[in-house]
């Protein structure tokens, strides 16, 4: 008998610990959720973030990409970013919030470092076709005028006119050898003129 009240005070005991035991493993099972919420959106950024490293890897591996391609890896991105950050469930929300914002930021330094790394390409291989050499030369009865000869002759006409060289800003030449003249208009209009070639 004295075993069995033993027993009932354990069991009483057992009893008033059981919600606290109820509460711990509550609180047990609502973190390993936070946890898996939380590993999937680090997947998810992981995800992301090798989106942006491919898309980068694509502009430097490319070339230079024009604007609409940019505005293409910048769709990608938010989009990556946007699906990482989808709503959890209510008790997950703080660490996954915070797991979403560090992703956020994550995804737009990256987005803003391919867009950097895609302007320098753009602007790289403008200034490589800046850079080519371009040569025209008019042949027509045995003659061989350069292109460069003909605008230096428009250009020498302005300083004749007794105008200041700086002041120059269009320089068009219109070459018609049926006639052996080259006919120049400077500045849209302001000099007008020809020369024999």
């Amino acid at each position: 008998m004295a075993e069995a009240k033993k027993t009932a005070a354990v069991a009483k005991t057992e009893m008033k610990k059981t919600p606290e035991a109820a509460k711990t493993n509550v609180v047990e099972k609502v973190a390993a959720k936070v946890e898996k919420k939380a590993e999937k959106v680090e997947h998810k950024v992981e995800q992301a973030a090798a989106e942006v490293r491919k898309t980068a890897a694509d502009i430097k591996t490319a070339g230079a990409k024009t604007a609409a391609d940019i505005k293409a890896a910048e769709k990608r991105t938010a989009v990556a970013a946007k699906t990482a950050a989808k709503k959890p469930s209510k008790a997950s929300r703080p660490a996954v919030h915070k797991a979403a914002k560090s992703a956020k930021a994550a995804v737009t330094k990256a987005a803003a470092t391919v867009k950097k790394e895609a302007e320098k390409a753009v602007a790289a291989k403008e200034a490589r076709a800046a850079e080519a050499k371009q040569t025209v030369v008019l042949q027509y009865l045995g003659k061989e005028i350069p292109n460069s000869e003909l605008v230096d002759r428009a250009v020498d006409a302005w300083k004749a006119a007794g105008k200041d060289e700086a002041a120059l800003k269009e320089v068009k030449v219109y070459v018609k050898p049926e006639e052996n003249k080259a006919y120049y208009v400077l500045n849209d209009g302001e000099e007008i003129g020809s020369f024999d070639i």
